[in-house]
């Protein structure tokens, strides 16, 4: 998992539903590159997306329940994931 990624899930980890130029600000990065991470993020599971009610066609992001972190493929996150939705 790249830095800018593990950066974001941090900066998820003690807030709520966000938007990402708010988690960028809280993050420290680029808005244009925060967006970009949270779509690979979003595919592993690892952050959760929604629409935001106040400003339709945009999203709001949070944490997830995949584990995710240095050492922990995105990979092998998503078949976790898979596995869990089909065993239930």
């Amino acid at each position: 998992m790249s830095k800018m990624s593990l950066a974001i899930i941090e900066a998820l980890e003690n807030v709520g539903w966000i938007c990402p130029v708010d988690l960028a600000r809280a993050a420290g990065l680029p808005a244009r590159s925060v967006s970009v991470s949270l779509s690979s993020l979003v595919r592993s599971g690892s952050v959760l997306r929604k629409e935001n009610p106040d400003c339709p066609g945009s999203f709001l992001f949070k944490r997830g329940n995949v584990p995710a972190g240095f050492g922990i493929s995105e990979n092998m996150s998503m078949l976790d994931r898979l596995l869990k939705e089909v065993r239930t």
